[in-house]
């Protein structure tokens, strides 16, 4: 027998050895400190007695080591933590909160999720943000700021584009455009690093009765955009390694929309349309930086939708100069292999979480007021409310644009 020893410097106290590896080679427990704490240790021939530490930030929280793994990395046991409440921990370099590590890989696959779906969102908004060459004009060149919001306890974050614009008119009946933005998303739960992203949109519209006060037009429109987030897990939870690794996502989104424009006497013009598009959104392999004691692991994971989209909007000028619109619409899945926001961890997260169900029909409402300016420049402030893709919130869409005609 050999004796361990305790914390006490006379060797006097309890100790207690609760567990063994199964190569013999470390030993853990608890023993009584000199301030008649409890304090957990592991034992290994070479370092001998080694303290643990608690889940206290006092030092105290009785902690007790109760297993240790099979390839002796890992001490597992209870401790208590600031609250007095008792908690389980891992242990291999640290002590760590076991609940609070769990509930830092979920929050980090919840920002995964949140970062796909709003990536989505952002490539099918960036297809219709141009501005279309009026009658009469050549080309049109645009700024404009985009914010797509989320409702509260959301599971996706917000985000946010600055965008140029132009378009050209090829004949009476034919223009085409594009723009192209910068980006970013915020993440729902754990903090991100500032990152940035970019994409490019373009369209194509033909009007069959250019020129006349009834008439239908077609409208082909993709856009693709691509980004890089840095999150850092743990961050605002007790007792939890931080580290941090990159996710990159990228959306494609491409639709058609049939619109027939009906005026109605001289200041107003109805125009029913109906369309649908395709986004596909991929995010790459979340691996963290450091070997840490509990990592997370992501693999990576592509997402595919097919939806009709139908509606009603309509246009009144109010003078000369101003005019303000109007659209109710709606969204309906014809096909979406994510019927739930679910991102499943490797053997390292050991997270499986479904965060909220997809709702397969999504009605709108927007308006957009318009103004312009005798030199030329034309001013558009609008905004969109939606039901949210996942979940019951509601999301919105803010949008203010500047754009010269010529």
């Amino acid at each position: 027998m050999v004796n361990i020893g305790t914390y006490k410097a006379d060797n006097s106290g309890r100790s207690c050895a609760r567990a063994i590896s199964p190569d013999g080679v470390i030993i853990a427990g608890e023993a009584e400190a000199e301030t008649g704490n409890s304090q957990a240790f592991k034992y290994t021939d070479a370092a001998g007695m080694i303290d643990l530490g608690t889940l206290a930030t006092n030092n105290a929280g009785k902690p007790y080591a109760n297993a240790v793994s099979g390839d002796s990395s890992v001490i597992i046991g209870t401790a208590s933590n600031n609250a007095g409440t008792d908690r389980p921990f891992i242990y291999a370099t640290q002590m760590q909160d076991l609940l609070n590590v769990q509930v830092s890989k979920q929050q980090i696959a919840v920002d995964l999720a949140s970062l796909v779906q709003q990536s989505g969102t952002q490539t099918k908004a960036l297809r219709a943000q141009y501005t279309p060459v009026a009658a009469g004009k050549t080309y049109s060149l645009g700024v404009q700021g985009l914010a797509s919001l989320q409702g509260p306890d959301a599971q996706s974050g917000n985000g946010y584009a600055l965008l140029a614009s132009g378009a050209l008119r090829l004949s009476d009946n034919l223009q085409f455009g594009g723009n192209a933005s910068v980006q970013r998303i915020d993440t729902v739960k754990q903090a991100s690093k500032f990152g940035v992203g970019g994409g490019t949109g373009v369209f194509a519209q033909y009007s069959f009765a250019e020129g006349r006060m009834n008439g239908l037009s077609l409208r082909a429109d993709a856009a693709f955009t691509r980004a890089t987030y840095t999150l850092i897990r743990g961050n605002g939870l007790d007792n939890v390694q931080q580290d941090q690794g990159d996710a990159d996502v990228s959306s494609i989104s491409a639709g058609v929309q049939a619109r027939y424009d009906y005026q109605l006497g001289s200041d107003l013009t109805v125009s029913p349309f109906a369309g649908g598009y395709f986004i596909r959104s991929e995010r790459g392999s979340y691996v963290e930086s450091a070997a840490l004691d509990a990592p997370a692991a992501f693999a990576g994971v592509t997402q595919k939708e097919f939806v009709a989209e139908f509606g009603l909007s309509s246009a009144f000028a109010v003078t000369s100069k101003l005019s303000v619109s109007g659209t109710v619409s709606a969204e309906a899945d014809l096909y979406a292999d994510a019927s739930e926001i679910l991102y499943s961890g490797g053997s390292s997260a050991n997270v499986t979480a479904a965060f909220a169900k997809r709702n397969a029909f999504r009605p709108s409402a927007g308006a957009e007021l318009t103004y312009q300016f005798k030199a030329g420049p034309v001013v558009r402030v609008g905004g969109t409310v939606s039901r949210a893709t996942y979940g019951q919130n509601l999301a919105g869409i803010l949008s203010a644009k500047l754009s010269m005609l010529f």
